[in-house]
C-alpha cells in the first residue's frame, strides 16, 4: 500500500491506495473538490457537510448513470429521502 495526502475543501487527509494508484487517488480528489463547489453553487447552500453529501449524491448519481444495467444501484420504489 501507498500513503497519499490529499486535500479537499481546506483540510488535509492521508489516504492508503495500491501502489501505481497514487495520481489516481489524486484525480479523485480534485473531482470531489469540483462536485463540492458545483453543489454549492447550484443549491445556495452554505454549509459545509450538507454540500459534501449533495456532491456525494451527485458522484453516486453519474457513477451509477455510467455504470453497466447489472451494476446499477436498486432502491424500492417506496424509498424517499427527504430532508429540511
Amino acid at each position: 500500500m501507498s500513503m497519499v495526502n490529499i486535500k479537499v475543501r481546506r483540510q488535509s487527509f492521508k489516504i492508503s491506495c495500491a501502489v501505481g494508484e497514487e495520481a489516481a487517488m489524486r484525480h479523485a480528489a480534485v473531482t470531489v473538490e469540483k462536485k463540492i463547489e458545483a453543489a454549492r453553487e447550484q443549491s445556495g447552500i452554505a454549509d459545509g457537510e450538507r454540500t459534501a453529501i449533495m456532491a456525494a449524491l451527485m458522484l453516486a448519481y453519474e457513477n451509477d448513470k455510467n455504470a453497466t444495467p447489472t451494476l446499477r444501484l436498486k432502491a424500492p420504489p417506496s424509498v424517499m429521502a427527504t430532508r429540511n
